[in-house]
């Protein structure tokens, strides 16, 4: 808790966590933070808040506490002496789940003494504001913004702790239709899985990343295409089809959790299954999109979620008059109708030339989900 001010933030939080360090260089409201503390040891333990009167910022040294605004907790560190000043990578802190900082107009000195730390702990980030200047530098070192409120923005950092190392499975039910019962026999054969329906789907979808506008007019195929992309990028962990599964996961998990893979998955079946033909030759390298595991956040997860935003962007004016007609709509289905987009158009033909862009990077060791028995 970096400018904790009496306990303000600390205080409540605490039950949510084993420890917290309390970060408050003002005299006064260190004495009252540590008067706080003190008066609920009882209740929270007496070892498990340590408060330390120091500021935080970009280099260690002093510097001068500025009073800039009525509240009691409105002090700003400017170049001068009175307080001493270190950075939060100079303390050893081997762990850290959740930082706050609220230092009134030094918290972008904050975070450029603590890239190291970011970087090693990844933990979840709150900052009592948001400018250019610290989304550039948050995004820089691999984070992402969840969300941003008038006074404070969150930050999290997508690893393998997200969804590998707990080897969670997602699956996708986009539409309102009834699951048939060999879709939910299939679902019992998918270890740790995570099924998002319309009905919980909202909780997943980050703020500053909201659904596409076309989203709303794609078949429920496509919207299932369209969600795996999604959270491969922003969450990783494993996707599968609805389908009897073809052996267990967890071996290529515990690879995938080494961190020396962007992605894990079946040997595509041959020259016909790569979804864009400048690819088809090569499909002995490619991946099949029925099932795998990725690290989320990586370059290849990027440029597959950003080159389907685009071509999203670009048929958005001809979907919005013709949106899909049915489940499984699409050119190839369904020529009579106007909807515009082919089957493979939003996943393989996009997916697969970047896939053989990074395949070094990617294991062909999954087992393949059956391919039979699941309608």
């Amino acid at each position: 808790d970096i400018g904790a001010h009496i306990g303000t933030t600390v205080m409540p939080f605490i039950k949510y966590y084993q420890q917290c360090v309390a970060y408050e260089p003002q005299v006064d409201n260190y004495q009252f933070l540590c008067q706080n503390i003190r008066s609920n040891a009882t209740a929270i333990g007496s070892k498990r808040i340590m408060a330390k009167q120091l500021a935080l910022g970009n280099k260690s040294g002093e510097v001068k506490l500025v009073h800039t605004a009525f509240n009691s907790g409105c002090y700003k560190s400017v170049k001068g002496k009175g307080c001493r000043s270190i950075r939060l990578d100079d303390e050893d802190i081997s762990n850290i789940d959740f930082i706050k900082i609220d230092t009134y107009g030094s918290d972008l000195d904050v975070l450029k003494g603590s890239i190291e730390t970011l970087t090693r702990t990844k933990p979840l980030v709150q900052i009592g504001g948001n400018n250019k200047e610290m989304f550039e530098l948050m995004t820089s070192i691999g984070a992402v913004l969840f969300e941003c409120l008038p006074d404070r923005a969150y930050y999290y950092f997508p690893n393998e702790t997200l969804c590998i190392v707990p080897q969670t499975i997602f699956c996708f039910w986009t539409g309102s239709t009834e699951m048939s019962e060999n879709r939910r026999n299939c679902l019992t054969t998918i270890k740790n899985c995570k099924l998002i329906t319309p009905t919980n789907l909202e909780q997943y979808i980050l703020k500053t990343y909201p659904l596409h506008p076309a989203y709303q007019y794609l078949s429920e195929v496509h919207r299932a295409d369209y969600l795996r992309t999604y959270f491969m990028h922003f969450y990783g962990g494993g996707y599968t089809d609805i389908k009897l599964q073809g052996g267990d996961w967890g071996e290529n998990f515990e690879k995938m959790a080494s961190g020396k893979y962007d992605a894990c998955g079946y040997k595509e079946i041959g020259p016909n299954g790569a979804g864009h033909e400048s690819v088809a030759s090569k499909w002995e390298d490619l991946i099949g999109n029925g099932a795998y595991i990725f690290k989320p956040n990586t370059e290849f997860t990027k440029k597959w979620y950003t080159r389907m935003r685009q071509y999203l962007d670009d048929i958005l004016p001809i979907l919005m008059h013709n949106p899909a007609g049915d489940a499984r709509d699409c050119v190839e289905h369904n020529p009579e109708t106007a909807y515009p987009i082919g089957w493979s158009k939003i996943l393989g033909f996009i997916f697969h030339p970047i896939n053989y862009e990074f395949h070094e990077n990617v294991l062909q060791t999954l087992p393949k989900p059956l391919f039979y028995h699941y309608l």
